[in-house]
Formats: structure tokens, sequence, C-alpha cells
């Protein structure tokens, strides 16, 4: 259930579409546009599986943050970087979660169409 309204004047939403064989390439092209235009903004792209997330993050050169990559202390440490780090992308699957407050995030991609509603918020 979403509790809150999820249109917001300050939030476009956009949906582009692609030919399959050529994601990563488009994929690239709109990350790179998007780092051109906020120029000191971080852009998060969420991918449906860890596999496909590190490959999209070695083509992109993000940074990864999944389920997987280790306990409780890492992921805060993580969380961290993403805050307060000079990385600028990152690629995460749902484990990064709903709702995380980082000012200077300036785009959300979402790499395939989401399963779930929730997965948008």
């Amino acid at each position: 259930m979403l509790r809150e309204k999820t249109t917001r004047g300050n939030i476009a939403y956009s949906v582009k579409e692609y030919d399959k064989k050529e994601e990563m390439e488009e994929i690239k092209m709109m990350v790179e546009r998007k780092l051109e235009e906020y120029k000191t903004g971080k852009v998060i792209l969420y991918v449906d599986n860890i596999q496909k997330g590190a490959a999209i993050a070695d083509e992109i050169r993000g940074q990864i943050f999944n389920a997987q990559i280790g306990g409780e202390e890492l992921k805060k440490k993580v969380l961290r970087r993403m805050r307060e780090g000079e990385e600028r992308v990152w690629v995460a699957t749902n484990a990064l979660g709903v709702g995380i407050d980082i000012p200077n995030i300036r785009v959300v991609m979402h790499i395939r169409v989401k399963k779930k509603m929730r997965d948008y918020v």
C-alpha cells in the first residue's frame, strides 16, 4: 500500500524505450547525459538482479549496492559513502530500500519494467 502521493512538483517521470540488443549502450548514454546535466548530482540505477547490476556497474564504472555486499556494518559504510563520497553513479537492486534520503541524488533510473509498484516509489 502506498501511503503518500508519488507526484511532486520537483520530480519528472519519463519512459525511454530502446532495443534490448542495445541496452548497455543506451544505459551508458543516458547516464552520461544526466551526469552532464547535473554537474554535482548523483545517479542511481535500479536493476532487477545482482548479476545484471554487476555487469552494468562494470560497464559504466559505477558503484554497486545489493543484498550480498556483506553484513549490516558494510552496508552502513556503503550508504555513508553514497551520502558523503565522491562517487556519482550507483547501481542497486531493491536491497537499497525504499525512501533513501540523500539530497544530491538527481536521477533515479529503473532498468526494465518493475513487477511491483512500490519499487518505483
